[in-house]
């Protein structure tokens, strides 16, 4: 949604309704590959008020994500190997298929009116992980009450929403879907 309401910045915050509900009006699937491995469960702890939890308090760690322009996929780099991506050891997990929405953030708030994650911290080392996978349970109307859930952060417990956190992650996408699960050519 946020690439494409681009060139409705002109509306402000409102763009990214707009943009999520021309998304569920025209909806899309995209095929891919998530190989991740899972942050400890010490960094899922909700903020306090105004910022006073331990996490918010500490100093920043970085991640320092890589976007590779060749194969066109998104990874935290020095933590994936080429042996990682292909054959991943455990602990390292791997989610693949059609999916409506992939999300990585370590930020709460990715719009005035959107918590993405609500026990996202900026300084726990982990990107907060949020997936909606392509399955009959999907209806638009569900989609919308998703979309009406965000403003609170409470659609993160819809059980359609997968949500975890991560150390590092190779996101490996596939070719843009259609409705009908045809190759989108246009976009």
């Amino acid at each position: 949604v946020d690439i494409e309401s681009d060139k409705m910045r002109w509306m402000g915050p409102l763009r990214f309704t707009v943009g999520a509900v021309k998304r569920i009006v025209s909806l899309r699937k995209y095929k891919g590959r998530l190989v991740y491995l899972p942050a400890d469960e010490d960094t899922n702890t909700p903020c306090g008020p105004f910022n006073t939890c331990d996490h918010c308090n500490a100093d920043p760690a970085p991640l320092p994500l890589h976007i590779n322009p060749v194969k066109g996929t998104l990874e935290l780099r020095s933590a994936v190997t080429e042996e990682i991506k292909v054959n991943p050891p455990s602990p390292w997990k791997t989610v693949e298929g059609e999916f409506i929405m992939f999300m990585a953030t370590n930020t709460s708030y990715i719009g005035s009116d959107f918590i993405a994650a609500p026990n996202a911290h900026t300084s726990d080392g982990a990107l907060d992980v949020i997936i909606l996978r392509d399955s009959p349970m999907v209806t638009r109307a569900k989609l919308v009450s998703l979309l009406l859930d965000t403003e609170t952060g409470a659609y993160i417990k819809n059980p359609l929403i997968e949500h975890f956190k991560v150390k590092a992650l190779y996101l490996e996408p596939g070719p843009l879907l259609t409705e009908d699960g045809k190759k989108d050519e246009e976009h």
